[in-house]
């Protein structure tokens, strides 16, 4: 036989289950939220190259970007598209020493020109969480006519600029202004200019 007091600790223990499934769905609400505000981009960065491939003089744009998110991933997928999403990419990017994520430089190969625009991005992490972002990409702009970068002495196997440039050669950067000149090793069998802090560049196959 039910007593009063049976009914009144069913009800006090029913209520304390109920307000602790309470508790529980509250926290785990709770932190999917702060999850989600943890995950976001900030300091976007992109650029719009010209590459001229020389002797054969093919052309081709290069664009490359680079980001900061407010989680503690070291790596990352990224998939960029273009403005009429005709075309896309899907690279990892890496956290580097300063704590952002590089990509590119991104390409459609020889022959191929990217125009400016909105560009879209799609960020996805390791726990399975996306950013979709959109950042604007502009036109190079540069002055440089790239057949008229400077000499290049085959024999002597020396370069001499016409303008200023940084010269990479394999993964090494070198700054040299007008009329300066870079001799290259046997070992060497191409060389980049980059003029106009990188609107411009050349590729030089030896």
């Amino acid at each position: 036989m039910q007593t009063r007091s049976d009914h009144s600790y069913l009800s006090k223990r029913v209520f304390h289950n109920l307000l602790r499934l309470f508790l529980i769905f509250f926290i785990v609400v709770s932190v999917s939220g702060c999850t989600r505000e943890e995950f976001d981009v900030l300091n976007v960065e992109s650029s719009l190259s010209a590459l001229y491939f020389l002797p054969e003089g093919a052309s081709a744009s290069i664009l490359t970007l680079s980001f900061e998110v407010t989680s503690d991933d070291s790596v990352l997928e990224v998939q960029v598209s273009t403005p009429d999403k005709t075309s896309r990419w899907v690279v990892s990017a890496k956290r580097d020493e300063d704590g952002r994520f590089a990509v590119g430089p991104l390409s459609m190969g020889k022959g191929n020109t990217l125009t400016e625009g909105v560009y879209s991005m799609v960020i996805l992490n390791e726990r399975g969480k996306t950013i979709d972002h959109s950042f604007a990409v502009r036109s190079p702009n540069t002055t440089v006519d790239p057949s008229q970068w400077g000499t290049y002495d085959n024999d002597a196997r020396t370069l001499v600029l016409h303008r200023s440039a940084t010269l990479q050669v394999g993964n090494e950067h070198i700054d040299l202004a007008e009329g300066e000149s870079h001799v290259f090793s046997p070992d060497d069998n191409e060389f980049y200019l980059s003029f106009d802090q990188g609107a411009t560049i050349v590729r030089v196959t030896l």
